[in-house]
């Protein structure tokens, strides 16, 4: 290994050992399609759902990040 410092040398170990149990340690590639502003330009005209409703039906409108 090259001259890493102790706690690069942790994390590469950490790195390895997620690969190793099949989880990817770094996230998915995230396709944007909706702008905050945008957002709330549409929530300014929309009535907000109640609590209970949101969870009994859930429904995905936007996706950001």
């Amino acid at each position: 290994m090259a001259n890493y410092s102790e706690e690069t040398k942790v994390r590469l170990e950490k790195i390895k050992r997620m690969k190793e149990l099949g989880i990817m340690p770094y996230g998915d590639k995230f396709d944007k399609t909706d702008f905050i502003v945008d957002i709330l330009k549409s929530a300014e005209n929309r009535d907000f759902r109640d609590v209970e409703e949101v969870i009994a039906n859930p429904k995905i409108e936007f996706k950001t990040a």
